[in-house]
């Protein structure tokens, strides 16, 4: 293997003009000249502007990538400033990470995911949903199921279309993992609680990988980390650019912009709340103290809207006390939507509501005509007694009273 050579000066640093010599380097060898002649000589020869080396020309480093295929460098000659580069990008790096906002990061329900074969976790139920010790669990579950193209479908526009053997296998994963002695009775529930989850996290995708694109090549290159690249063409050809999807997007965007008094309890739902306010004892909260608990900042309200709306709710409350539930909370907020009531979160619905409280009137008309029948039984049975003495009596007078005449003449 031959090199070129070029000769030094007394210093051994700086080149001279003479001629080069061809000079013979065993293999192997190269690598101990590179040793030796070390990252400070390369950084001599950085110049601000080309500069000859030998025969050879290096490009200065302001030179575009585009015009390096028309310039000549020595075989032997390596850009060792590359090291430093990468050490620059890498701290940079590191630096942007430092200074990167701590997230949750993504949801691995450890909980559930070391439970041993044939475990599972208890749950209670209060207003349709989980609470209690697992509720936080149990919702992460949820949310892994409906993430799941294995289990949840993901080509589909809406959650009706989702047959009922995927809501099956669905199930199965829940009550694989969960358990309660009435879990077959909250199905359903659990099933609407995972569609609105669903819901949720397909208009999370539009909103953090769909509106920041303003083409549709962008939106098709800005594919989410847990779906593919099929599924995600999908989801943007066919449904995110639906008209009745766009329609539909817009009016909650409009809708989301007029609420002006939005909870405050982060990512604890609202009937855990009300559940450890008296819910788990039979005493749940008033709603001016719900209204108060969700909304407060530390142990204080502290937006106007939030105190007029608060003060509108007791003098409700104290003005009109014979007001069930849910006509306080329409008095106060005017009428509900069909799949939710304010103050109360997510699970119950108005119905849902007018049918307890109508039971609650049935059961305390059930209780006093039972009251009623007691009193009446126990008349009856003061008249029975007393026809029994009658009947005694007149027994004994008629055996006391003289016998009855002979037929013989």
């Amino acid at each position: 293997m031959y090199r070129m050579q070029p000769p030094k000066s007394r210093n051994g640093n700086d080149f001279t003009s003479r001629g080069d010599k061809l000079t013979f380097i065993p293999p192997g060898s190269l690598g101990k000249g590179r040793a030796q002649f070390g990252l400070r000589s390369f950084n001599s020869l950085r110049p601000s502007t080309s500069q000859s080396v030998g025969t050879a020309t290096i490009p200065s480093f302001e030179t575009p990538l585009g015009q390096l295929g028309n310039i000549s460098l020595p075989q032997d000659f390596e850009p060792m400033e590359e090291t430093h580069i990468e050490e620059e990008s890498r701290e940079t790096d590191s630096t942007s990470v430092a200074k990167k906002r701590k997230v949750r990061g993504r949801n691995k329900c450890k909980e559930v995911a070391k439970l041993k074969s044939g475990k599972k976790l208890n749950v209670k139920f209060y207003n349709k949903r989980v609470v209690g010790k697992n509720h936080r669990v149990f919702s992460r579950h949820l949310g892994r199921i409906i993430r799941d193209r294995n289990i949840c479908p993901l080509r589909v526009h809406s959650w009706k279309e989702i047959g009922d053997e995927e809501k099956e296998h669905m199930w199965a994963a829940v009550t694989d993992k969960f358990e309660n002695t009435k879990m077959e009775d909250f199905r359903e529930d659990i099933l609407a609680h995972m569609n609105d989850l669903w819901n949720k996290w397909r208009g999370d995708l539009h909103r953090k990988y769909v509106k920041p694109c303003s083409t549709i090549q962008e939106t098709l290159r800005n594919i989410p980390e847990d779906i593919n690249r099929e599924d995600w063409e999908w989801l943007v050809k066919e449904h995110f650019s639906s008209k009745k999807f766009m329609a539909a997007s817009k009016r909650n965007s409009s809708n989301r912009a007029k609420l002006t008094m939005p909870h405050r309890t982060g990512s604890k739902p609202i009937r855990q709340v009300i559940w450890k306010k008296g819910g788990k004892v039979g005493q749940p909260p008033s709603l001016a103290t719900i209204f108060f608990e969700t909304r407060k900042k530390g142990d204080k309200l502290v937006d106007q809207d939030t105190i007029k709306q608060y003060d509108k709710i007791v003098d409700a409350t104290q003005s009109k006390p014979s007001l069930s539930n849910i006509e306080l909370v329409e008095e106060c907020f005017g009428p509900q939507r069909h799949n939710h009531i304010i103050c109360h979160g997510g699970g119950l619905k108005p119905n849902d509501m007018k049918n307890v409280e109508t039971r609650a009137e049935l059961q305390a008309k059930l209780r006093e005509t039972q009251r009623e029948n007691d009193s009446l039984k126990s008349r009856m049975d003061e008249m029975e007694a007393e026809i029994r003495m009658i009947k005694e009596m007149f027994q004994r007078q008629h055996s006391n009273g003289p016998p009855p005449p002979s037929s013989e003449g």
